[in-house]
């Protein structure tokens, strides 16, 4: 249970962080505190692929590693930086008939 609250809250610091960041991307954080992981994930991208990052840093060192690893996510996939960026960048990605874009398993996008 102890755990359960840590990965939300957790969850809630750095998805609201990434809102400040990117205000028009829509993200996926999933919290693993037992494993000591936290995915990232663009959803205009995917909800199976994305970034992971390790929980053996401090609360400053994982905003950083975390607004880093959201940003090298949207520039793999040509996607706008910019805070205010539209997402229609994100609808001309080719995707497969599942939804996920081209290249998201490898995390390379082959436009």
């Amino acid at each position: 249970m102890r755990q359960a609250i840590q990965g939300q809250a957790l969850e809630n610091r750095m998805g609201e962080l990434l809102s400040r960041k990117y205000p028009s991307r829509q993200w996926y954080l999933d919290a693993n505190v037992g494993g000591g992981v936290l995915d990232i994930r663009a959803i205009d991208i995917s909800m199976k692929y994305g970034m992971v990052i390790h929980m053996t840093h401090t609360a400053m060192e994982m905003e950083q590693r975390v607004l880093k690893a959201a940003g090298e996510l949207l520039e793999r996939f040509a996607l706008s930086r910019n805070k205010n960026a539209n997402n229609e960048d994100s609808d001309s990605l080719k995707r497969r008939i599942d939804g996920e874009v081209v290249g998201a398993a490898t995390g390379e996008y082959r436009g």
